[in-house]
């Protein structure tokens, strides 16, 4: 298993996309994608090996070599996907404000729409209501001509 199936099985391991990965650790997508393709033939810098270690408490000979454990302390596996999906949940978390927010501003001009809607149909009705008028008042004025 070469470095790109290791960090495949680090990104799965954490529970996060490899977008999410890449902005974790100052990276673009793109590079990430490289990285797991066999066919690019590209490899992580030392710096970003040291980013991905750094960040995720990750073992660089683990990362390097297959060999020992995934994480530094086992337990910071566990940490680190808390941290992660705490971070995701803080995320979701402002979606959701900036959503409700959203959803207030659409009622409220919903609202209005409907009261200029109900206005115009009011006006509607009566500018109806006078040309059936008219319109009678033609039909007895001819009849009553011939």
């Amino acid at each position: 298993m070469g470095v790109e199936k290791r960090l495949l099985l680090l990104i799965n391991n954490l529970g996060i996309t490899k977008k999410k990965f890449a902005e974790s650790i100052n990276l673009s997508p793109g590079n990430i994608s490289d990285w797991l393709s066999i066919k690019r033939n590209s490899q992580p810098s030392l710096t970003a090996l040291s980013r991905i270690c750094e960040t995720y408490g990750v073992n660089l000979n683990w990362l390097l070599t297959g060999e020992g454990s995934m994480y530094l302390d086992q337990g910071s596996g566990d940490s680190n996907k808390d941290r992660v999906r705490e971070d995701r949940i803080r995320e979701l978390e402002n979606q959701i404000s900036s959503l409700k927010k959203n959803i207030s501003l659409l009622q409220a001009e919903c609202n209005e729409l409907s009261k200029k809607n109900q206005k115009l149909n009011s006006q509607l009705i009566k500018r109806l209501e006078e040309l059936l008028a008219t319109k009678d008042e033609l039909l007895h004025a001819l009849s009553s001509s011939t």
